[in-house]
């Protein structure tokens, strides 16, 4: 039996951990035996930053990437290469991040799939988009309020939050 390679990045892991309809998907995915699954240090550095800002359990996640995925270690050649990757994909796409950018060269180096719901991977090559693929129809993204409400958040804060970010995107556009 041939295994299959997959990069899960934050945005999978948080939703797999959530157990929702996409985490279900996920769960089936990482728990099918001829897949082999693997997670770059970087991305377990943000599920862990997302994981404690929203005083969720980060033994149980770390116990649950540990458990269902090869842990890809990060050296300063590997660090390297993802910069330069980093800056190349910046270019087009203002949002591509630093984990993505250690998720995208993870996938390459592996000739792995990344599997995420994060629109800045959209039209990249062997990536798996959580509403394209995992799930037999397309839903609608959800809206903000409804994702920080799975994550316990008041339809107020998530109302705040959503102001917080559309001011950090206008000052980042400002600044470039």
């Amino acid at each position: 039996m041939t295994k299959d390679d997959y990069i899960l990045d934050s945005y999978a892991w948080i939703e797999f951990f959530k157990g929702e309809t996409q985490g279900e998907k996920i769960k089936a995915l990482v728990d099918e035996p001829k897949n082999q699954i693997y997670t770059n240090a970087v991305n377990i550095a943000e599920i862990m930053s997302i994981t404690l800002r929203e005083k969720r359990d980060t033994a149980k996640a770390m116990e649950s990437i540990i458990s269902n995925s090869k842990i890809i270690r990060v050296d300063g050649e590997f660090a390297k290469e993802a910069g330069e990757l980093h800056a190349e994909m910046k270019s087009n796409n203002r949002n591509f991040s630093y984990g993505d950018a250690f998720a995208l060269l993870t996938a390459r180096k592996l000739d792995a799939k990344i599997v995420t719901g994060d629109p800045d991977f959209r039209g990249i090559k062997n990536v798996i988009m959580i509403n394209d693929r995992l799930e037999s129809i397309e839903k609608p993204k959800r809206p903000l309020r409804d994702f920080l409400g799975a994550l316990g958040e008041s339809e107020e804060e998530a109302e705040e939050m959503k102001k917080k970010i559309k001011e950090s995107r206008e000052r980042s556009s400002k600044s470039e």
